[in-house]
């Protein structure tokens, strides 16, 4: 096969992939849509503790990232971007 038939070949696999949906174990049901779903268990509802503070609180509050300078360089107004400080910058995620 030269380079042009393999990715024919591969245009083609992936076009067949693509209609090959989730695959669900044999025990979880079927429903048309979430309206029939059947609830294997529940929690109780998200409460709010106003003293704990969000994930954006705490990387201003440890000071680990310049929220301010990164919306700032960013080109598009809904894109969310920060900057990494001091130390932090050489972590390994």
């Amino acid at each position: 096969m030269n380079e042009a038939e393999v990715r024919e070949a591969f245009t083609q696999l992936n076009s067949k992939l693509e209609k090959i949906g989730n695959l669900v174990h044999d025990s979880v049901e079927i429903s048309h849509d979430e309206a029939d779903n059947f609830v294997i268990r529940s929690w109780d509802e998200k409460q709010m503790q106003p003293r704990l503070k969000s994930h954006v609180q705490l990387v201003e509050l440890l000071e680990i990232a310049d929220l301010k300078r990164g919306i700032d360089s960013t080109c598009f107004e809904d894109q969310h971007t920060y900057t990494l400080m001091e130390d932090v910058i050489y972590m390994s995620f």
